[in-house]
């Protein structure tokens, strides 16, 4: 057993000939570790996604073996956490597809392969638009439309995600200005955009968004930022020194999902 970084640690099995067996010692760690703890005067508890890689013989990569059962890891996370998913061709094909995401993510942006998609807003009665959400997808040359869940992970951990918020932010500007200037008697619904916590932890994110607004000539409260719950969690005074001078600078500053993960209304205070 190892620990592989952050909380992410490996188990291997040597002496194991048959799958059914790996994915009995699975099922024993996910249970063993759902087991409670006694916290003070209460108890937590916690619990495991594992992803399950075999090796073929001994000229199998273990930089590859690696890579395989994390993207069975993060297959079992997104199937709903406390549970195993074996490595399979339906994931090697998706890990490819990855890698090649990874090789030519940063020339997207040079060949002008994003674009800028906005998803409305609706008020509680579905009645009128209450504001619109912008969200990027790539336009691959060879894999199609890539919708945010295929790249942004990527994106966020080679460091792209900040041009590419930023990319973003300037899309939605240039669109409310037009929209006003095409609809001038209209009342025209806010955009929001959402910023990484990569973004927002940026020395230069404030004057960054105060200056793009500020030379598209956006009014205030035409454009908003969505900082995700996340953020709280990571650096709740981070987010507080860049929520106050936004606001001053008329860009709107809203929390996205809220209650998801590990939320605070100490922190949202």
């Amino acid at each position: 057993v190892a620990r592989f970084g952050g909380d992410e640690f490996i188990v291997l099995l040597e002496a194991v000939t048959e799958h059914v067996a790996a994915e009995d010692t699975a099922a024993r760690i996910i249970s063993a570790i759902r087991a409670p703890l006694a916290v003070e005067d209460g108890e937590v508890s916690v619990s495991a996604s594992i992803g399950l890689c075999f090796a073929n013989g001994p000229d199998d990569e273990p930089g590859e073996l690696l890579a395989y059962a994390d993207a069975a890891m993060y297959q079992a996370k997104a199937k709903g956490k406390a549970s195993f998913q074996v490595f399979n061709d339906d994931l090697r094909r998706r890990t490819k597809n990855k890698s090649e995401i990874e090789a030519t993510l940063r020339q997207a942006m040079i060949n002008d392969e994003l674009r800028c998609y906005l998803q409305p807003l609706y008020s509680n009665d579905g009645a009128r638009i209450e504001a619109y959400e912008a969200l990027v997808r790539w336009e691959h040359p060879t894999l199609g439309l890539l919708l945010p869940a295929d790249f942004l992970r990527t994106a966020a951990d080679t460091g792209v995600i900040v041009a590419i918020d930023r990319w973003m932010l300037a899309q939605a500007c240039r669109m409310a200005i037009d929209w006003r200037q095409m609809h001038p008697n209209e009342q025209i619904p806010p955009l929001w955009v959402n910023a990484s916590i990569r973004s927002l932890l940026q020395a230069d994110f404030v004057s960054h968004v105060t200056e793009i607004v500020q030379t598209f000539g956006v009014p205030h409260g035409a454009v908003g930022i969505e900082i995700d719950d996340d953020v709280l969690a990571l650096d709740a005074d981070a987010a507080a020194r860049v929520i106050a001078p936004l606001r001053r600078a008329g860009v709107q500053v809203a929390l996205d999902d809220f209650g998801v993960g590990h939320s605070s209304l100490a922190r949202l205070h």
